[in-house]
């Protein structure tokens, strides 16, 4: 088997080392591999950048000044088009194209026209909306039958004058339309049952979760601290995120013998409580599972997800998990792993930490690690190569 990748970057990031997994697994089976990718630098030698950070940049800016968005960067879909003819592949895997770096028409047109089979993964709801990634935050469901009037125009790749997400999304539909050698992958049963009554209805949907490693997630030995620690984690905070603003609200509720911990970049103008220590992004996955290890709880505020793999890479290290009832996020939490709450309600999130703290958070430690081996990276990945021969086998 010979399979491209095609993603926004190449092992960094959830997307990037999903790609880079699939295509080790393959090439230790004896198969073949190229990941294409646009944006950062990867010393992975089958690994190949399609395009410069000046052309990267140039892209961006058409997106944000036209409103078409993944419709610049020909001479680098050209270069692309031109390997796939070459290397022949029998597969060719999309993930995150809004990258600025791929012109999405011209790419799908030629896999369509030329019977190539197929997979797109969704990472998230961009591959069946004019343009969104996410949309249940600000309640709009145009999507299901036609965009246009963008609330979030001007957010989640933005476009500074012109609304053209519902040509884009009637774009998208035509090259879905009898595409015969297209298969998708949702990666939770939320975004299968979303991606059901979108522009992809017509296609094969299968639902493969993401995956955690678990050699590297799984309980630590280490001592967990005199005092009761709430973790939480994202790569990035900022005032404007709903739920640093729940974090914040619930650690003003916080007795003196609980604590906060919150990983992930945060902006130089957030002000936090006292109460709230925050350490930079950690790369490194034995020192994330160390950190996780080491809470009492994984708390997840995040009000629209895809799948949440920190989720589950708590819960692989013991942690039990309290999260919103939103998107993707309670179906990963099963009974005696965690709790599920109301979106928004903080109180309800810190009765919940409480009732953790009395019952003992290593009393969910045996639930949570036998509730995480349903996402054992190895498994998951071999239902994908399942899939890759399910379409190879299609009848052109």
């Amino acid at each position: 088997m010979n399979v491209a990748y095609i993603n926004a970057v190449c092992g960094t990031g959830s997307t990037g080392s999903i790609c880079e997994d699939l295509a080790t697994g393959l090439i230790g089976k004896g198969h073949h591999c190229t990941i294409y990718y646009g944006n950062g630098d990867s010393k992975n030698p089958i690994a190949k950048r399609m395009i410069s950070n000046w052309a990267v940049k140039y892209h961006a800016m058409f997106s944000r000044i036209s409103g078409w968005q993944g419709y610049a960067s020909v001479l680098a879909t050209y270069k692309l088009i031109n390997q796939i003819k070459k290397k022949k592949f029998d597969i060719v895997h999309l993930h995150n194209l809004h990258g600025n770096f791929i012109n999405v028409p011209m790419l799908l047109h030629y896999l369509k026209t030329n019977e190539i089979p197929t997979v797109i993964t969704l990472h998230d709801c961009w591959f069946y909306t004019g343009k969104c990634t996410h949309y249940t935050e600000c309640g709009c469901y145009k999507w299901m039958d036609s965009c246009g009037n963008c609330p979030q125009l001007k957010k989640d790749i933005p476009s500074y004058f012109f609304d053209k997400t519902e040509q884009m999304l009637n774009e998208k539909k035509k090259l879905y339309d009898s595409f015969d050698r297209l298969g998708i992958i949702a990666v939770s049963e939320w975004i299968k049952r979303e991606a059901e009554k979108s522009i992809l209805k017509n296609n094969n949907i299968v639902t493969i979760y993401n995956w955690v490693d678990l050699k590297k997630f799984y309980p630590r030995n280490n001592k967990k601290d005199k005092i009761f620690t709430i973790l939480g984690v994202s790569a990035r905070w900022t005032n404007d995120m709903p739920k640093l603003r729940d974090f914040v609200k619930m650690a003003k509720m916080l007795p003196e013998n609980i604590r906060m911990l919150l990983i992930g970049e945060m902006d130089s103008n957030v002000v936090l409580p006292t109460n709230i220590l925050n350490i930079p992004y950690v790369e490194d996955q034995n020192e994330m599972a160390e950190y996780y290890s080491k809470a009492d709880v994984y708390v997840h505020l995040s009000r629209e997800d895809s799948f949440g793999k920190v989720i589950i890479e708590a819960m692989a290290c013991g942690t039990p998990v309290v999260v919103y009832d939103s998107t993707a996020c309670p179906e990963l939490v099963e009974d005696g792993s965690g709790y599920v709450v109301d979106v928004g309600n903080v109180a309800e999130v810190y009765d919940r930490v409480l009732q953790i703290k009395e019952i003992g958070s290593e009393n969910f430690r045996k639930a949570c690690v036998s509730k995480a081996k349903k996402y054992e990276k190895n498994l998951l990945i071999e239902q994908t190569y399942e899939f890759y021969e399910a379409m190879i086998k299609l009848d052109r």
